[in-house]
């Protein structure tokens, strides 16, 4: 049986939590919350807040084209 612990991403992950964005990116959350909100990668679901990885992956990499 294949267990992953809580914060670990597989490729198949399209909504992150803050936890897993912020190690992804290694950026803090306010930092993270403001990019994403500039790329509407930011996604609201009552209280609870997601990044979307493919957006926020495609931004990140506009910056360096």
């Amino acid at each position: 049986m294949n267990m992953r612990t809580k914060n670990e991403v597989s490729n198949e992950t399209v909504l992150l939590d803050r936890n897993q964005a912020g190690s992804i990116y290694n950026l803090g959350w306010q930092t993270l919350d403001r990019i994403a909100s500039e790329c509407n990668a930011r996604i609201t679901i009552g209280r609870r807040v997601l990044y979307h990885k493919p957006t926020l992956d495609s931004y990140f990499l506009s910056l360096t084209e």
